[in-house]
């Protein structure tokens, strides 16, 4: 439910004319690790994810995967990985899985088909990539900037979102996930844009300079996401701490 909400939100900031921007200057973007990595509470898992459109010529199912396979290697995996293939009507999909001790890759290569008014047929072809580091707060931003080097030489026009998950081994009252909430954007010197602070649904969204890429809502800046869940059957609060937009569940 809080995820329908927040795309909701995210729906109504689209209908308003929402557009990936990337600022010409670049600060001091290791401040969404300092802020999140000095918090009272453990750093579980930081997640880099990619969406993008693949630019270059029609691939098969065997250019994909090599596709795929070449930007595996120029992340470090060379070898033991899985590799999957399946077909449904007009769409595609080549799945490569790299399971590791402290790390999750699975990179995706969607095609899809669809026939036109003068009866060809159009192709569109994307690439995903997701990246899962446990307790690695500091390589989540190495990371980001080497995909983006990646996916910039191997022709993916997409946009990069970094997400971490903090666990605080307790519940939380709203007062108790104010004062988080306001550390944390504080390190950030984030201006709040909207907020939505309740036990229902915590979530808040603005814009830091020190984040030198941002989503434009309207005539605002947002490059910095922010919520808060219960999770009863841990009897834990989890954090979550995205730039620009949270890409994943809580």
């Amino acid at each position: 439910m809080k995820k329908i909400m927040v795309f909701l939100i995210v729906a109504i900031w689209a209908f308003l004319g929402i557009g990936y921007i990337r600022d010409g200057k670049k600060v001091d973007e290791n401040r969404i690790v300092e802020a999140f990595s000095k918090a009272a509470f453990s750093n579980e898992e930081s997640t880099i994810n990619v969406n993008g459109e693949y630019a270059g010529d029609y691939l098969s199912t065997e250019g994909a995967k090599a596709l795929l396979a070449k930007i595996a290697k120029e992340l470090g995996i060379d070898d033991n990985y899985e590799i999957t293939q399946q077909r449904e009507e007009q769409k595609g999909e080549v799945v490569l899985f790299k399971q590791a001790k402290r790390a999750q890759t699975t990179l995706k290569f969607f095609t899809y088909e669809s026939d036109s008014q003068n009866h060809e047929i159009g192709v569109k072809q994307y690439v995903t990539v997701e990246l899962k580091l446990l307790d690695t707060a500091d390589c989540a931003l190495a990371y980001k900037n080497k995909l983006e080097d990646i996916i910039k030489n191997n022709q993916v026009n997409g946009e990069i979102t970094v997400s971490m998950r903090g666990k605080y081994p307790e519940e939380l009252n709203l007062e108790e996930r104010n004062i988080i909430a306001d550390d944390l954007l504080k390190k950030l010197d984030t201006d709040i844009k909207t907020e939505q602070r309740s036990d229902d649904m915590y979530v808040i969204y603005g814009y830091s300079k020190y984040i030198n890429e941002y989503k434009k809502v309207g005539n605002q800046k947002i490059n910095v996401s922010l919520a808060m869940n219960y999770n009863e059957e841990e009897e834990a609060t989890y954090i979550y701490l995205s730039t620009p937009l949270i890409n994943e569940d809580y």
